[in-house]
């Protein structure tokens, strides 16, 4: 091409492009990494080399082969902290959705759970409740986590009414969500019903 001869205008206008490229993909290729660091300072960079580890996420529910309906996550307040439902994975959870402490079928399936839970606490429940419009302490020397945000949570759970019970596997399957209290003899059944009791009786 006529422009590559030597001394001819269009040769320096071309050698000052091709500079300018090589310049630029040097800084972005040793630099960019860093200002990106800058930018997010959950990333480190390692010694002779650049590493970047991103920040942990958010705790989640994992997915497994045989769960069929994976549990809305959730999350309550654990001192200082914000704890979800996957801190729970191997233990089968129990969440009551009501709107007030005053809801009779609240009320009923309390003495349901009262009833039954010495047999219900030997297979490791542990129990929820998620105020949908007036939070208060649970009359009941069960213990119970409250739920933040208490009206989201039974919208994820598809809760609409002014009660719902839902009751988890250890796999974090949705295994019963029911608008009506349950017996405590029906939530035991549903407990060895689910997958991971099953399988482990599978076992020899």
């Amino acid at each position: 091409m006529n422009f590559i001869k030597s001394g001819h205008p269009s040769f320096f206008v071309g050698a000052a492009c091709w500079s300018l490229l090589v310049a630029t993909s040097l800084f972005w290729g040793m630099g960019g990494i860093s200002l990106a660091q800058e930018k997010d300072p959950s990333r480190s960079k390692e010694t002779a080399g650049f590493v970047t580890k991103s920040a942990p996420s958010t705790p989640t529910l994992g997915s497994s082969h045989h769960i069929v309906s994976l549990a809305p996550d959730v999350h309550w307040k654990k001192g200082n902290n914000i704890d979800h439902l996957a801190s729970l994975r191997g233990k089968p959870v129990l969440i009551l959705f009501t709107d007030t402490l005053l809801n009779h079928a609240f009320c009923h399936q309390l003495k349901e759970l009262q009833s039954h839970y010495e047999r219900l606490a030997a297979h490791g429940l542990i129990c929820a409740v998620a105020f949908t419009q007036e939070v208060g302490p649970v009359p009941s020397n069960i213990p119970f986590i409250t739920l933040l945000n208490g009206e989201g949570s039974a919208r994820a759970y598809g809760v609409s009414q002014n009660f719902g019970i839902a009751l988890l596997g250890a796999d974090g399957n949705l295994d019963c969500l029911s608008t009506h209290p349950l017996s405590g003899q029906r939530i035991e059944d549903l407990m060895n019903a689910s997958y991971t009791v099953q399988e482990i009786m599978r076992k020899p």
